[in-house]
């Protein structure tokens, strides 16, 4: 199960996470810049169109990447199909183009992706290689990058939690408002069709007003400004805070803090995020004059807030961002009191981000390409096989089960399906496919006189031979020396080692269609240690010593076969008698039996079938290599 659980993350990481994190790049890059350059272009659109157009530009990058990791993941399984149908004896067409060399068939990663045409190959050859190059160093720093954002998102959690248990405990211990703040916000509150206001706390330790809560909002106010301002201002302020609630902007932040979280990484992120949070203070503002009529008093109050913060000696608390605004009040108090608004120079960073995004769609697209090939051949098409130079340079990764079943369930499921290779006295081996295979694993978990093991993957060159191993040494006390004396007689074990288990040598050949394997198998099962006796007279004395005598079985397997894609190798090492494991209810009833003076019930006897599996997978070779 561990092995399970094992490959289970492996494909997660692989097939998932992954590709979100690479197609996040340019999804990111492109939302950003083209939210950018309408924002440029369209200089008089309202705040609430750049809200609802930051919105979905940022819900975008989020959706986007997983998408296409969903669907990618999904197109991968479609060539297992094929080779389903070819393993069973269904008929496949295929159309091969004639060429003379191997290598001109089969066209650049770069130039796949792309389409490129064979009149402008030539063009594309030096940006191919260089994209090559890029996607072999992402594929070598893969689980180094997966690391390392996982260590900056377990960190960026944690910084989430510790400000929100923070922000949690700043309202606890906050202080309930005058019963005149209180109407005055249920009053504010009405007027925006709201159920019940949120209630007004307290604090002396914030700077700033803010609204926290997710459930239950709470407007936060500092004790020293509130007992210092106007009534009007407070009214302006208080209406700016319900607005937000009106809005439930106070869970729209909770989403963006979760998002630069997760892309702690990108930079166009964050620039969406902090965009997002301006235009919503833009609307809060809106909404807050309009029910109070009064910009100016709004202004004011956030000149009052300005001045407080700015000579506020004491730090702010931690976790007291996660309800508020942390920007410029200027841009703010100049649109409350009708000031013309100063544009922004046109940046040319959306200019620049636009081709940035496209090379880097280019080198996802490509690493999810060969990322298919590489796993192409456990799924099993010729088309996903991995492109790679001659001789040693082409990688094989082993994968070995040792299984002990059941023999007659386990032949029963797949007595039609297994395909004889090799049988010799009370060895075989068979070529079962993967879909097959899975279903043997499904009883074996089922049954409770089963053992599966799994080695963990081993990964060699091609036809250079890999040696695996799944045996112990087991010691015995082989003769007993003597060591005599005139007055006593000693003995002296003389101790030998016996090599109990599986030991096999693996050489595989990348074909056309599948792998060309050698195996050399040696299988050494201990049946029993005999114990003798040595004896020897001293006087009227009997010295007697005891050594063993070890009683084994060696099989051997030599075969050489070719294993389609998606189909792998099984090897039966013979069938043997092994007492079966009863269940706690059995065993307490046979516990029950010898109690009252009746025999128990003898366990049953199991014939067991020990079965060795061997999977092979193509891996591709570096880019930039040499023939």
């Amino acid at each position: 199960m561990q092995a399970f659980a094992i490959e289970a993350c492996e494909n997660v990481v692989a097939w998932l996470v992954w590709p979100v994190l690479l197609h996040s790049l340019w999804f990111g890059l492109v939302a950003a810049s083209l939210v950018a350059l309408v924002f440029q272009t369209c200089k008089r659109l309202s705040h609430d169109t750049r809200y609802v157009l930051l919105c979905v530009s940022l819900v975008a990058t989020v959706l986007g990447p997983s998408v296409v990791a969903i669907s990618l993941c999904a197109t991968a399984r479609e060539p297992r199909a094929s080779a389903i149908a070819r393993s069973t004896g269904v008929t496949v067409t295929e159309k091969i183009r004639p060429h003379s060399d191997a290598r001109s068939s089969s066209p650049a990663p770069f130039e796949s992706v792309l389409g490129v045409s064979d009149s402008r190959r030539g063009e594309a050859t030096s940006l191919s290689a260089v994209i090559a190059s890029v996607v072999e160093a992402l594929r070598q720093a893969r689980r180094f990058l997966v690391a390392a954002w996982l260590l900056g998102l377990a960190a960026s959690v944690a910084f989430l939690v510790v400000g929100s248990s923070v922000l949690h405990r700043l309202t606890r211990e906050s202080d309930p408002a005058s019963e005149g703040v209180e109407k005055m916000a249920g009053a504010l509150a009405r007027r925006l069709r709201m159920k019940k206001a949120p209630p007004v706390l307290i604090h002396s330790s914030i700077q700033e007003p803010c609204l926290t809560g997710l459930v239950r909002p709470a407007i936060l106010l500092p004790r020293r400004w509130t007992l210092s301002t106007r009534l009007d201002l407070l009214e302006s302020i208080l209406a700016h805070e319900l607005a937000h609630a009106r809005r439930f902007d106070h869970l729209v932040n909770l989403a963006q803090r979760l998002v630069e979280s997760f892309f702690f990484f990108h930079p166009a992120v964050h620039w969406l995020s902090r965009s997002l949070r301006r235009q919503r203070e833009f609307c809060a503002d809106a909404i807050a004059v309009r029910i109070t009529r009064d910009p100016v008093s709004l202004a004011r109050a956030l000149e009052a807030v300005a001045l407080e913060r700015s000579c506020y000696s004491k730090a702010r608390p931690a976790g007291a961002w996660l309800g508020g605004q942390t920007s410029s009040l200027l841009p703010r108090i100049e649109e409350l009191i009708g000031m013309k608004p100063i544009y922004p120079r046109p940046q040319v960073w959306p200019f620049l981000a636009l081709p940035a995004a496209g090379l880097i769609a280019v080198v996802a697209a490509t690493a999810g390409a060969a990322q298919d090939r590489g796993g192409g051949a456990s799924a099993g098409t010729e088309a996903n096989r991995p492109i790679a130079a001659k001789g040693h340079d082409r990688m094989i990764s082993y994968e070995v089960r040792y299984m002990s079943l059941d023999a007659e369930p386990w032949r029963e499921l797949v007595q039609d399906k297994l395909k004889l290779v090799k049988q010799e006295a009370d060895v075989c081996a068979w070529i079962i496919d993967e879909k097959d295979l899975v279903d043997i694993l499904t009883l074996a978990q089922s049954d409770i006189s089963s053992n599966v093991l799994q080695s963990p993957k081993t990964i060699g060159r091609e036809n250079v031979p890999v040696s695996l191993a799944n045996a112990d040494k087991q010691h015995y006390v082989a003769q007993m020396e003597k060591i005599a004396s005139p007055e006593n007689i000693a003995y002296r074990p003389i101790v030998k080692e016996i090599d109990i288990g599986i030991r096999m040598d693996l050489n595989g050949s990348i074909q056309a269609r599948g792998t060309r394997l050698s195996v050399d198998l040696r299988d050494k099962e201990l049946l029993a240690m005999h114990s003798l006796r040595r004896k020897d007279r001293l006087g009227d004395r009997i010295i007697a010593a005891t050594y063993q005598v070890p009683t084994s079985v060696e099989r051997r397997c030599r075969l050489v076969c070719e294993i389609p894609d998606g189909c792998q190798l099984v090897i039966s090492l013979g069938l043997h008698e092994r007492r079966g494991r009863s269940s706690n209810s059995a065993e307490a009833a046979s516990g029950l039996l010898q109690l009252v003076g009746l025999p128990p019930v003898p366990a049953r006897s199991v014939t067991c079938e020990r079965l060795v599996v061997i999977k092979l997978r193509p891996i591709a070779a570096p880019a930039g290599r040499k023939e």
